[in-house]
């Protein structure tokens, strides 16, 4: 153990964290990123994803079931060209915005491949993160996927996940939100 190189840990942007995670993220891990619903959880795994695939040239992936393309890429655009989100979707540039935006289109280029996931099981997206090798893998939402509803559906879901990222040798960062039972109803635990 003490002699393992450390070539399969990626710091991530955060010292603090990473002095919590013992150096960083590991490859076979899952992680799961927990908050209530428009607190960030997208925009903080994505911030990860493109920090990791530009620093370490890892091979990355994105399954949504949550957001549509468009949207997703509009919201990494905005973070990298420093431009409010809701201006930018709106076409409501200022001054040397523009430019500002080309070049953030540039820079970011293809940072992950990016999956939608609409419909798909844990066991579907399991097998294609095998299948595909992806090194870092983020899927964004655990409550989207079908019979997520339940404890014990989310458990499965959660432990299906778990065993695929070490199977596949890849870090999984799934986002839940804490708070779904304000759009499932009263049906949720």
């Amino acid at each position: 153990f003490l002699d393992r190189e450390d070539r399969d840990i990626w710091a991530t942007p955060w010292p603090r964290l990473n002095d919590l995670l013992a150096g960083g993220l590991r490859r076979g891990q899952l992680t799961i990123l927990g908050g209530w619903a428009a607190h960030g959880k997208s925009a903080l795994a994505l911030l990860l994803l493109d920090y990791l695939r530009r620093r370490y040239e890892l091979r990355c992936a994105l399954y949504t079931n949550e957001m549509e393309a468009e949207e997703l890429d509009l919201r990494s655009v905005a973070r990298e060209a420093e431009i409010p989100y809701w201006r930018l979707s709106q076409g409501k540039l200022r001054d040397g915005e523009h430019e500002r935006f080309v070049n953030a289109v540039k820079r970011l280029g293809s940072s992950y491949e990016l999956i939608e996931a609409a419909g798909m099981t844990a066991q579907e997206i399991a097998q294609d993160i095998r299948r595909e090798q992806w090194d870092v893998v983020v899927l964004d939402l655990l409550n989207g996927l079908p019979n997520s509803s339940e404890t014990r559906h989310i458990d499965e879901n959660v432990k299906t996940l778990a065993a695929c990222s070490r199977q596949a040798k890849c870090h999984i960062i799934a986002t839940q939100h804490l708070n779904q039972h304000r759009h499932a109803g009263h049906v949720y635990p």
